[in-house]
């Protein structure tokens, strides 16, 4: 799948890049999804598969909807905020795990030296995102991160995207968009950039065909091979 072009018409040079945080910088997405699963088998429940959890990524209700299903199933009044810390150090000792995403700092590093803004686009929360990216030792390679707070519609809403484009100086069809979801995909078309979709073991095998161009891993291409081809 490495390189395939689903379509790759522009006649904009790339001028900047918005990376999506989560599954795109680090998977955080495998521990999330994990952790819920051993929470359900700890209750006597079957775990959601991978399918059914990977359609709410970037959605308003990813956070609270594994608990609102897990209360109903289950069919006795739960502590959920028992349940909510469980899942969290459950899932915060599986993150701890998480490497960088294979051929991110290599694409970082080229875009630093091509002089591209580099930004972020994501539907968690600021503190959240600023902290992994502190901790992984990469948040000196971004110039902006937007993120989810009062007043901005989360993906596949466009207001993410419009936003990292104004903080990063450039119009929309200027920026490349790098994501992992179909509502990341969607947030960025409708915000007017091109995209390239860069699947994990949660998204692989969701409709990623709206994204310009489809990779297996960015480790497989370069960033400069990717800017022609959009270009």
């Amino acid at each position: 799948m490495a390189g395939d072009v689903v379509s790759a018409r522009s006649p904009t040079a790339v001028r900047a890049l918005i990376f999506d945080f989560d599954g795109v910088i680090l998977d955080t997405e495998t521990p999330l999804f994990e952790s819920w699963a051993e929470i359900y088998r700890q209750y006597g429940c079957q775990p959601l598969t991978v399918e059914d959890w990977a359609r709410e990524l970037g959605g308003k209700d990813r956070g609270s909807a594994p608990l609102a299903i897990l209360a109903e199933n289950v069919g006795i009044e739960i502590d959920r905020q028992k349940v909510l810390r469980a899942r969290r150090a459950y899932g915060q000792q599986l993150l701890a795990r998480e490497a960088i995403r294979p051929g991110l700092v290599e694409w970082l590093t080229e875009a630093r030296r091509r002089r591209l803004p580099v930004g972020i686009a994501s539907s968690s929360s600021l503190l959240y995102v600023v902290r992994h990216l502190r901790r992984i030792g990469i948040y000196e390679y971004f110039d902006a991160v937007l993120c989810c707070a009062p007043g901005i519609e989360p993906k596949p809403a466009p207001d993410l995207y419009r936003l990292a484009c104004e903080a990063l100086g450039v119009k929309p069809d200027g920026a490349l968009a790098v994501e992992d979801s179909p509502n990341g995909i969607a947030a960025a078309r409708a915000a007017g950039l091109r995209c390239l979709a860069v699947p994990n073991r949660i998204t692989e095998n969701l409709d990623l065909s709206q994204a310009n161009v489809l990779v297996d891993s960015l480790s497989g291409i370069t960033l400069e091979a990717v800017i022609a081809l959009v270009s």
